[in-house]
């Protein structure tokens, strides 16, 4: 049974744990860094076969994989106190630091990976980047999301830009309960109605993907009906186009 622990305990890491911890079947012994305190206690206290430990060495000392999950800006300084063996796998969760700086401070340990998984992996949902795709990093994340197959690090680069979109995605969410709400409809049936709708067609376009079916929005609308309407508002007003742009925005913020 492989060993797993966690240098950071911030939000990622708790969706991480809490995923793996709703696993059916034998689960893994997880020690977690005292930080977050919040975070570190609440786990341990939730779940049996979760330790806090009382520093970062304890977790690197305890574990067969360790997941790097501080910020970006904290690695160096975490990363290179601490003192791995040979033959621990790393998995980090950091975004932005590539695996060429990661060998580095983690020497030596060899076996290392990148992954990219986002807040759903708590339910077992959404998409998980894992770069490059290795043992046992790929059976410990495979049954928590939907894992992306990545021929190169600079393909992982491109795909964190479309995380972008969550606080986006939401707030689309929001602007079509508020809008709801202004024709008189209570704030309970018009949220759980909206955050439905969205999951559904989130469901059935993973459905048609997997059918081998491209997801083509005018085979979802009827000839002058309502969704053709704002579809075709949308274009006009250049909506989808500014999607883009915000897109390119992203990508080049991240290479500077």
């Amino acid at each position: 049974m492989l060993r797993l622990g966690f240098v950071g305990t911030g939000a990622l890491s708790e969706a991480v744990v809490k995923g793996l911890q709703s696993l059916p079947g034998q689960r893994q012994p997880i020690l977690l860094s005292p930080r977050s305190a919040a975070i570190s206690t609440a786990l341990a206290a939730a779940y049996p076969l979760v330790t806090r430990a009382e520093s970062n060495q304890e977790v690197v000392d305890g574990s067969d994989i360790v997941f790097l999950a501080v910020l970006p800006r904290q690695l160096r300084e975490v990363a290179t106190s601490l003192r791995f063996r040979p033959e621990q796998t790393v998995i980090s969760l950091v975004a932005g630091v590539m695996l060429a700086e990661l060998a580095d401070y983690v020497a030596p340990a060899r076996t290392i990976c990148r992954a990219i998984p986002l807040p759903p992996i708590r339910f077992k949902r959404g998409p998980i980047l894992l770069y490059p795709q290795i043992e046992p990093a790929l059976s410990v994340m495979a049954p928590l999301g939907d894992v992306v197959p990545l021929d190169s690090e600079a393909a992982m680069v491109k795909l964190t830009s479309a995380t972008a979109l969550m606080s986006s995605f939401f707030e689309a969410q929001n602007t079509v309960v508020h809008w709801l709400r202004t024709q008189g409809l209570e704030e309970g049936t018009t949220t759980s109605f909206v955050r439905s709708l969205f999951d559904g067609l989130s469901t059935l376009a993973q459905h048609e993907e997997q059918a081998g079916h491209p997801l083509i929005p005018a085979e979802h609308e009827t000839k002058g009906g309502l969704n053709e309407s704002v579809r075709r508002y949308l274009l006009d007003k250049g909506w989808f186009a500014e999607l883009q742009a915000a897109l390119d925005h992203v990508a080049r913020h991240r290479l500077t």
